[in-house]
């Protein structure tokens, strides 16, 4: 048969149509079933066969692909009336993605209820709200939701919000930070049965025309923490319309109340469990209760309660006290706090106390404290009075600062415990401006110590002297030193005075070197010249020297001095361990000879300088030694008369010293050395 293209065109037509009515038939079968009344989304062809189902609901496009998106248009929707548009495919839908701007009618009640499946909104920032008045149940049993983003939801409008979480047995937190809640009256059932959710802040909840809480947090067992501090409900006159608010919140465990908070029994608030270490009660503060929506009162009681824990306490000030024999111990008296179980502080006569003890003599003994459940132990030791004090005599200075501390040794308490000198008592005064004697009483304990303070002058002294070398020649500070003494007035060695200033030997010239000790200055002067040029006059002789410096060194090991006019056995002895002391006196190149003998029989060896030849060769015949090889060490001559002292408590090295100073001469005489003659001159 032979078909013209007229007839084949109108086949194609009557095919296409067959097929389209045939799609629509078995989608609507599939997606419509809904409650009478309900808006029914129209249904077209799928423009994927991919897609598990697609249509429109109000001006919107929907489809849900074959992952289980459910994909809403561009558009307005329509009301629900209480119905979920897609409750056919609540086994397929797992995410809703707003593809374009879509907006929510008015009355938006259950508008993705009962989607089992739902974990995820795409592009919620899509999704205009602005609209609706009622978002009753919107999210209802939408059991694998675990979060939720809503803080591009504009709830101004919204006065409906019962069960709108109801049954989000997954989600875990939620976000309601831009929620207005201002023209809400209905708020039953918004959170029952979020066994999930463990923290929930609704601090910025204005439900000042809320009028019924039926049920609000019923069932939420996971729930820790709820801030409701900003929750007004004055509106709600009738309180079985706050019913069970609480109910089955058994985790409940802090919860922050406001000032508008006004609550009855009806709320069903769980007690807190008395098990250790909770006792059964809330507590705000000094405010606890069982029963806290009974006995809440928010214009006093404002803030957060938490579950109160234990808070028994009892603390000693010492689990070991020392008292002495004869001293009375008040057992009380060694309690430190008492606690009952609110933390609220508990007069010790509610304490129980047994054991005694027995001041009569040393001795150890146990006192046992008990109180609400806890025991404290003190050991107390009795022990003998070892009060003491021990104060010094002391000598100062004048011009130099005196404090208690000066004089005072050591003291001891009752139990031999160290005092410092802060707990002593002292009385007295002492003059430093002048020489004299100040006596100071210390007292502790019970006993008392007196202190003699001596002021004397200040006896330091610092002397140099002048020089001129040669250019070429070495210089260093001991060559314009002479000598130094502290406040005692004992010899100090170069090596304790502040020396500035340096000298240039390559040119001739002059420098000022300064000499510094104990507050005193003294300033020298070194004068470098050329060096003469004999080459130049065969007839030129050189003038010798009409003294030479006598210098003083210390042995600190051995306690003995040494006395040389040799630059190099000086230098030697220093590099060898001995202290400088400077130039103890100038001797004359010529004159009476002094002869220096040894004594390498005592420990450290000794030496003796004495002008008398005979007196020297006598020693020598003893064992003594000849030192310098029985020559001369120096001259005796001039009008400077050099000491001698010995010491006749010397059992080895420096047993005699030589010394051209009177003061340290006579210093040594009062202290027990003996002869004080003068042993031989100097310049």
């Amino acid at each position: 048969m032979k078909i013209n293209k007229f007839a084949s065109a109108s086949l194609a037509v009557l095919l296409l149509s067959s097929n389209l009515t045939l799609l629509s038939t078995v989608k609507a079968s599939a997606t419509t079933s809904t409650p009478s009344g309900s808006h029914i989304p129209l249904l077209v062809a799928a423009s994927n066969p991919a897609d598990i189902a697609s249509g429109t609901f109000g001006t919107s496009a929907w489809r849900i692909d074959a992952s289980g998106t459910l994909h809403i248009g561009a558009g307005t929707l329509a009301d629900t009336t209480g119905v979920n548009p897609w409750a056919a495919h609540s086994a397929d839908i797992t995410k809703i993605s707003f593809d374009g701007k879509v907006i929510a009618a008015a009355n938006s009640p259950k508008l993705f209820a009962g989607l089992n499946q739902l974990t995820t909104f795409e592009n919620m920032s899509n999704f205009d709200t602005s609209n609706v008045t009622s978002m009753a149940g919107i999210f209802n049993g939408d059991t694998a939701l675990t979060s939720l983003d809503l803080s591009h939801f504009d709830t101004s409008n919204v006065t409906t919000m019962s069960n709108m979480f109801n049954g989000d047995t997954a989600l875990t937190s939620l976000d309601l930070s831009h929620f207005d809640t201002s023209n809400v009256t209905i708020m039953i059932n918004m959170f029952n049965n979020n066994t999930a959710l463990t923290s929930l802040d609704l601090s910025h909840f204005d439900t000042s025309n809320v009028t019924s809480m039926i049920n609000m947090f019923n069932g939420d067992t996971a729930l820790t923490s709820l801030d409701l501090s900003h929750f007004d409900t004055s509106n709600v006159a009738d309180i079985s319309k706050l019913a069970d608010m609480f109910a089955g919140t058994t985790a409940l465990s802090t919860i922050t109340l406001g000032q508008k908070f006004v609550v009855s029994s009806t709320v069903a608030l769980p007690t807190p469990p008395s098990t250790a270490p909770y006792i059964g009660q809330w507590k705000n503060g000094n405010h606890h209760f069982a029963d806290l929506m009974t006995n809440y009162d928010g214009s006093t009681m404002s803030g957060t309660w938490t579950w109160a824990q234990d808070a028994t306490d009892l603390t000693l000030k010492n689990a070991s006290p020392t008292v002495t024999v004869g001293q009375t111990w008040d057992a009380k008296a060694n309690i430190k706090e008492v606690k009952d179980q609110f933390g609220q502080t508990v007069n010790v006569s509610q304490v129980t106390i047994n054991g005694t003890v027995d001041t009569t003599k040393p001795g150890t003994s146990t006192v046992t404290y008990t109180y609400g459940g806890k025991t404290q132990t003190a050991t107390v030791t009795v022990v003998l009075d070892q009060t003491d004090l021990k104060v010094k005599n002391t000598t100062i200075h004048v011009g130099d600062t005196w404090n208690k501390a000066n004089n005072f040794v050591s003291a001891k308490d009752k139990i031999g415990q160290a005092v410092n000198v802060n707990q002593v008592t002292v009385t007295g005064t002492v003059d430093t401006t002048k020489p004299g004697t100040s006596t100071v009483t210390y007292t502790y304990g019970g006993k008392t110590q007196t202190a003699t303070v001596t002021v004397v002058l200040d006896q330091t002294d610092l002397k140099v002297k002048n020089t001129t070398i040669h250019v070429g020649d070495t210089w260093n500070k001991a060559n314009n030193f002479v000598s130094a003494k502290d406040k005692a007035g004992q010899t100090v060695n170069i090596n304790q005075v502040t020396v500035t200033g340096t000298v240039n030997t390559t040119k001739p010239g002059t420098s000022t070197i300064t000499y510094s000790y104990g507050g005193k200055t003294a300033k020298a002067v070194v004068t470098v010249k050329a060096k003469s040029n004999n080459n130049n006059n065969n007839n030129s002789k050189p003038v010798a020297k009409q003294t030479l410096a006598v210098y003083r060194l210390y042995n600190k090991n051995s306690g003995e001095h040494f006395y040389t006019t040799s630059a190099f056995e000086k230098d030697s002895l220093v590099k060898g361990g001995w202290n400088y002391e400077g130039i103890g006196w100038t001797s004359p190149t010529q004159g009476t000879a002094v002869y220096r003998v040894y004594n390498p029989n005592v420990k450290g060896g000794d030496h003796y300088y004495t002008a008398s030849q005979f007196e020297a060769q006598s020693l020598v015949k003893t064992g003594w030694k000849w030192d310098n090889g029985g020559k001369p060490v120096f001259y005796s001559g001039g009008k400077t008369p050099v000491y001698v002292a010995f010491n006749p408590n010397a059992t080895a090295s420096g047993s005699h010293n030589y010394t051209s100073h009177s003061f340290e001469q006579n210093s040594l005489l009062k202290n027990g050395w003996k002869f004080g003659k003068v042993q031989f001159y100097g310049k």
